[in-house]
């Protein structure tokens, strides 16, 4: 066994999991399939408080048609997320901004401010309020 075990190694291989962290693995992905199911079908029948999931500005930013989001739609989908029961304060925490004030986020739905979402923000923000869902890169 000890032999098997050196020679995976050399090859670069890693021993099986356990039976125990197969089914644990097993378990994980069953729920994280629930999970996406239940996040897509909340994408597309559900109302999103008017929000046109549509919107090009929901597309990935590869894709030819995508545009920057308006302030306007900025504030929509912040006021999606607190009809949904997040605080100003819960949402710049999860896009990794300083919640002190809300002040970064203020910026973002502010017309009287020239700052713009990033769009890594913008996707999260979009992602949390189940309008997009963010997918790996496929191998080509």
């Amino acid at each position: 066994m000890t032999k098997l075990i050196n020679v995976m190694k050399m090859a670069g291989l890693k021993p099986m999991p356990s039976l125990e962290e197969q089914k644990e693995r097993v378990n994980k992905l069953e729920l994280l399939t629930k999970q996406c199911e239940a996040h897509a079908v909340n994408m597309y029948l559900s109302d999103h408080n008017g929000i046109d999931i549509n919107n090009p500005s929901l597309l990935p930013i590869t894709n030819p048609d995508y545009v920057p989001p308006t302030k306007a739609q900025v504030a929509a989908v912040v006021d999606l997320l607190i009809s949904k029961g997040m605080a100003r304060t819960d949402i710049s925490k999860m896009l990794g901004i300083s919640p002190t004030g809300n002040r970064t986020l203020n910026y973002w739905v502010t017309d009287s401010r020239d700052t713009q979402i990033p769009y890594c923000a913008w996707r999260q923000l979009t992602t949390l309020a189940g309008l997009t869902m963010v997918t790996m890169v496929e191998s080509k």
